[in-house]
């Protein structure tokens, strides 16, 4: 049986979390679990809104309503990758960057 990289990564950052907590003294051990796990799982469902055929749709909109105005489209892409972001920030948490060495 394999565990994808995703799950372990979640895995290991619900383990941090309670070595963090335990080592504080503070808390209850089942609300901790149960607020980790809920955590873990809004994470992990899948995000339709994510799909290529759903952004592509959204592009295309954005495309069709402000392709007249340089300035609108771009505010406009800016908007979206400001939701991206902060959706991204709230599932995934506070993620450094991987930099490669050439």
């Amino acid at each position: 049986m394999s565990i994808s990289t995703k799950h372990y990564v979640v895995f290991i950052q619900g383990i941090r979390c309670l070595k963090q907590v335990s080592t504080k003294g503070k808390g209850d051990n089942s609300s901790l679990l149960t607020g980790i796990e809920q955590h873990a799982r809004k994470r992990l469902q899948p995000r339709k809104w994510l799909g290529k055929a759903c952004l592509s749709e959204e592009i295309a909109t954005l495309l069709d309503e402000h392709s007249d105005n340089p300035y609108y489209l771009r505010e406009a892409f800016s908007d979206m990758g400001t939701r991206m972001q902060a959706f991204s920030r709230e599932a995934f948490g506070q993620v450094n960057p991987v930099r490669i060495a050439v």
